[in-house]
């Protein structure tokens, strides 16, 4: 009984030690947007008039924020995720559990537009997967760290995190957003798989 105890202590303490250092980074990546949202340097879609509903190809650098995921043991892309600073990815606790990559198994691709064309990665440093996640899809983030620095071009730029104020706004009832992403355009794989970026 005693061991048990300990033990759920001991998980207890570092689910708390694991959301403090979400939040810290998270608290930490905000201050460094809000200085480059001043200097105009995130958050900023390069936007076309027209939309078409179901999905098209996005233009080159239009979503200079969105990250592709690489496992290097299956070679595969297996999810995208959005860049939040120089060294920080936002993504879904999902995409980390399922695929199962680690920080030696995984590299992120910025600035790529079509999956076919071959372009440098960068490797992780840390993944940090939020502790109450769950296969319900509860506290569904991860963030992953870069190995480096990268340097914003009008190809890669971070997203802006939104305050609390205007996040509890965005998620409202009848508000919309635009879904990208790469892969399968349609439910159950039926419909054809796209390699360039899908807005």
């Amino acid at each position: 009984m005693e061991i048990h105890k300990e033990n759920h202590a001991r998980e207890a303490a570092l689910k708390e030690i694991v959301i403090k250092k979400l939040n810290y980074t998270l608290v930490t990546i905000q201050d460094e947007l809000v200085q480059q949202n001043h200097e105009g340097e995130c958050g900023i879609a390069r936007r076309r008039p027209k939309r078409i509903i179901g999905g098209q190809d996005a233009a080159i650098g239009e979503w200079p924020w969105m990250a592709v995921l690489y496992h290097t043991r299956n070679r595969v892309h297996f999810c995208g995720g959005a860049l939040i600073s120089t060294n920080w990815v936002v993504t879904a606790a999902t995409c980390i559990n399922v695929s199962r990559v680690n920080e030696s198994t995984l590299t992120v691709y910025l600035g790529k537009h079509d999956l076919d064309i071959v372009k440098s990665g960068i490797n992780v440093d840390e993944i940090i997967v939020h502790p109450d996640y769950n296969l319900a899809f509860d506290a569904d983030i991860a963030l992953i760290r870069l190995t480096e620095h990268v340097v914003f071009t009008e190809k890669i730029k971070p997203v802006c995190l939104p305050s609390v104020e205007k996040a509890e706004q965005l998620l409202q009832p009848n508000t919309y957003g635009t879904v990208l992403g790469w892969g399968d355009t349609g439910e159950q794989r039926q419909f054809d798989t796209r390699n360039i970026l899908q807005e």
